[in-house]
């Protein structure tokens, strides 16, 4: 006797992706890696200070991911706007691809065609980078790896 043929809704298998994904889970940002590599990757000929580095790793920020969610949490001060309060923001996100070491996620804008892509780096399981940009600041640098850790 043959075995029936299921069809899956493609749907099943999108939401299957998810629930898979390593991103899933709560991230804390990791101050002395980010500093670390701000200060290794920056250019040679503008060297950052202590000041400029500290200014671009900032306070602690928090990212929840659920299998569509993605929730921020900023605390007053965080780059790229030096915003003076609190920020705490949830985007829809949609999983454009996804390997042992990447994750390519579609962030969701507050408005139609506000979307943004965001390319996820795992480093192991509990270690992941985005490359954040700054935006328009003072500071000689347009991008830099911010490094997350799982919370636990």
């Amino acid at each position: 006797m043959k075995a029936p043929i299921v069809v899956v809704p493609l749907a099943l298998l999108a939401l299957a992706a998810c629930s898979r994904s390593p991103l899933v889970g709560t991230w804390v940002s990791d101050h002395d890696l980010t500093a670390e590599s701000i200060r290794r990757d920056s250019d040679p000929e503008h060297k950052l200070d202590e000041a400029a580095v500290e200014r671009l790793v900032g306070p602690t920020a928090t990212v929840t991911f659920t299998a569509s969610e993605a929730v921020f949490d900023l605390p007053p001060g965080s780059l790229p706007t030096d915003n003076p309060a609190a920020v705490h923001e949830t985007y829809a996100y949609s999983v454009g691809a996804l390997d042992a070491q990447h994750e390519d996620i579609t962030l969701a804008g507050p408005a139609p065609g506000a979307s943004r892509p965001l390319h996820v780096h795992f480093e192991g399981r509990d270690l992941l980078w985005i490359d954040n940009e700054v935006g328009n600041t003072d500071l000689p640098i347009h991008s830099f790896r911010q490094y997350f850790r799982r919370a636990h």
